[in-house]
């Protein structure tokens, strides 16, 4: 059964790693945020709730999203290219 999850898991990474559609900056990304859209850079996801609060996401081995409130964003995803998606429901 763990293999099974690891696999769907590198799977699920793999789908997003090889779709990226437009890309823009962390910089666009959170102005695209402000409008109510939602971005992905690999296994991150970030957008707003209803009360306009910020939500990241992260890609957990079991293929759901682990939705956290931070406090600082992580520099490294500074660097990294986005793209829109669907909003998820937190």
């Amino acid at each position: 059964m763990e293999r099974q999850q690891k696999q769907q898991y590198e799977a699920a990474i793999a789908h997003l790693e090889n779709y990226h559609g437009h890309e823009f900056s962390y910089e666009e990304a959170i102005a695209k945020i402000d409008t109510g859209l939602a971005v992905e850079s690999g296994k991150w996801r970030m957008q707003l709730d209803d009360k306009g609060r910020l939500w990241l996401g992260q890609l957990r081995p079991d293929v759901s999203y682990l939705w956290m409130r931070p406090v600082y964003i992580p520099p490294i995803l500074l660097d990294y290219r986005w793209h829109e998606i669907e909003r998820s429901t937190i």
